[in-house]
């Protein structure tokens, strides 16, 4: 029996030190592959260094505030403000010549691909300040990278509101109707909780496992927010989980008296109309007190060629950022929104 007991001890043990080998080879090749491919280290910040979980649960999780985001995929570099968004801090409006515009949505609005100057607020903001106008506007960027329409409506509800918006633009990708928040990034504020969990996941190998555990303990439903926010606000069976976030918008904006824009932005991989598109503007026709532009037609008049203006099939370039700012402007300026 005491045999037995030391064979068994001296297997487990080397297990043991066997994962934790393989563990830590695995952590130093992947350093060492991220080296190769970025060729500066410290352009790379892994997103549980970025992001934290939220203790609202529809939000899921949010920006770190003050916090310098590096992101590797496109080799950018920039800062959150002390309230959490890629933008200058945010003040209350005590003028009453000022106006306010509140920029919302996912990635596309946090806009990881280009460079601060380059984000289409900001050269939606410089456009305005150009224009003889009564009124001095200020655009705020309140984008989060990751968010569905639900969580992009919730964060107008509980961090916009409070600055008192005279006009809100969402800018609305077309995998915003997913159900769940971005998994990837509540898993990666998920493992930076813990300081131990933090440097496993340094490994590929214990992310996956750490994945797939999280989903066997039923961690998935976290992400869920459709259905955590119907159970939150209680809301009728008629309304569907794809057009929650646009009721609880319709809802806010009959409530606060904004102006209220949704600019639907298509995939840019062709120039063909997608089902979810015609899915949205279906959806939108319902509240009519929400301004609802599909840009599709908008990016094909400048070119047929999506490719000019795309970092991939959904983010723009600084190309795209910009000819976002133009049609934003322009219907902005149509509508008769900047007096």
């Amino acid at each position: 029996m005491t045999k037995c007991i030391k064979l068994f001890l001296v297997f487990f043990i080397g297990l043991f030190l066997g994962c934790l080998i393989f563990l830590f080879i695995d952590i130093l090749f992947e350093n060492i592959e991220k080296n190769i491919i970025l060729k500066n280290r410290d352009l790379y910040t892994s997103d549980e260094d970025n992001f934290s979980v939220s203790s609202d649960k529809i939000l899921v999780y949010e920006m770190k505030k003050n916090t310098v985001f590096k992101r590797y995929k496109f080799l950018t570099q920039y800062k959150t403000n002390g309230q959490g968004f890629r933008d200058a801090d945010f003040e209350l409006n005590k003028n009453p010549n000022n106006k306010l515009i509140i920029a919302l949505g996912d990635s596309i609005t946090f806009a990881g691909s280009v460079g601060s100057d380059k984000v289409y607020t900001k050269i939606l903001s410089k456009k305005i300040d150009k224009k003889d106008t009564r009124y001095k506007y200020r655009v705020y960027n309140m984008g989060v990278d990751g968010y569905n329409i639900i969580q992009t409506a919730h964060n107008l509800k509980i961090n916009g509101l409070k600055y008192k918006p005279d006009t809100v633009v969402f800018l609305y990708c077309l995998n915003d109707n997913d159900e769940h928040c971005s998994k990837e990034i509540y898993y990666a504020a998920l493992s930076g909780s813990n300081k131990i969990n933090k440097f496993l996941c340094r490994s590929k190998a214990y992310r996956e496992i750490y994945k797939i555990v999280l989903n066997k303990l039923d961690k998935e439903n976290s992400t869920n927010v459709a259905e955590i926010y119907r159970k939150y606000a209680n809301i009728d069976n008629s309304i569907t989980n794809d057009e929650i976030g646009f009721y609880i918008i319709s809802k806010l904006q009959k409530e606060y008296g904004f102006k209220c824009y949704i600019f639907i932005v298509p995939y840019f991989d062709n120039s063909e109309e997608k089902e979810m598109q015609k899915n949205v503007k279906n959806i939108l026709k319902k509240y009519n007190n929400i301004i609802c532009v599909d840009l599709h037609e908008n990016f094909i008049k400048a070119s047929e060629d999506f490719s000019v203006f795309r970092e991939d099939i959904i983010h723009p370039n600084s190309y795209g950022h910009k000819l976002l700012s133009d049609f934003i402007y322009e219907k902005l300026d149509q509508d008769g929104v900047l007096q």
